[in-house]
C-alpha cells in the first residue's frame, strides 16, 4: 500500500465510523505508527510506517486511532477505549511491537567498555540522564557515533 492508498483507506474508515469532520495526514514520526490529535480533529500516520508495513498492519493502526477519536480525549487506553476498539475491530493492545520502523542511525557508545548505551534518531546534546550501566557515571565516557 503506498501513501496515497493509505490516506484513501483512512478516509474510508473515518467515514465508515461516522467521523466525517476528522482528517488524516502523514507525518515524519519514526518511533510511533500513528497518533490521534483532538484539537485539529486529525489522525496522523507515520510515512515510514506506511512505507514499511503491509495493508493489514496499516488498517489496524488506523482503527486504533479511530477508537481514540470515538472514545474521546480523556479515555486513553482505558475501559471506554477498550470497549470501542473491540466493537470496531481495532487491536486491543496499546503498543505495536510487530510493525517495521526505521532503525535509529545514531548510537551512544561508552568508550570505556564499548557498549552501546542508547540508540536514537537524532543526537541529543543533553546527556545528563544517560549513563553506561556497566561503567556508571564516574568511569563511563559517552560518545555519539553513526551506526
Amino acid at each position: 500500500m503506498d501513501a496515497e492508498q493509505a490516506l484513501q483507506r483512512a478516509n474510508e474508515l473515518l467515514r465508515q465510523h461516522q467521523l466525517p469532520d476528522w482528517t488524516v495526514r502523514l507525518d515524519h514520526a519514526r518511533q510511533r505508527c500513528g497518533a490521534c490529535h483532538f484539537g485539529p480533529r486529525e489522525i496522523t500516520l507515520s510515512r515510514y510506517f506506511v512505507q514499511l508495513n503491509d495493508p493489514a498492519e496499516i488498517d489496524a493502526t488506523i482503527l486504533h486511532e479511530i477508537a481514540h477519536a470515538l472514545a474521546g480525549l480523556r479515555a486513553g487506553h482505558g475501559p471506554r477505549w477498550l470497549q470501542i476498539a473491540e466493537r470496531i475491530g481495532a487491536p486491543l493492545h496499546t503498543t505495536n511491537h510487530s510493525a517495521a520502523m526505521p532503525a535509529p542511525p545514531w548510537g551512544l557508545r561508552c568508550i570505556t567498555c564499548e557498549a552501546i548505551v542508547a540508540r536514537r534518531h537524532r543526537r541529543s546534546l543533553n546527556l545528563d540522564h544517560v549513563r553506561c550501566k556497566h561503567c556508571g557515571t564516574e568511569q563511563g565516557v559517552l560518545r555519539w557515533e553513526r551506526l
